[in-house]
């Protein structure tokens, strides 16, 4: 493989790996959707354990600053 290609090739690897990573965070985001806020038409935090699995042990979540955040799971 020449220095070029092997250039090129590496190149489309980062951009295939970005995708992939940009995929996966937007199936988080809709699974956010879908289990807090209930969807478009679903029922809001019907799956709880569902929903806290989204997020990692040592995970924090802050909606209002005046409050402390949530922590974990």
């Amino acid at each position: 493989m020449t220095d070029e290609l092997a250039e090129r090739v590496g190149l489309l690897e980062a951009v295939v790996e970005d995708l992939v990573a940009r995929d996966a965070i937007r199936e988080v985001v809709y699974d956010y959707q879908r289990l807090c806020d209930g969807g478009w038409a679903g029922p809001s935090h019907a799956d709880p354990v569902a929903l806290a699995a989204l997020f990692t042990d040592d995970g924090e979540y802050q909606i209002d600053p005046t409050r402390p955040p949530n922590s974990g799971r």
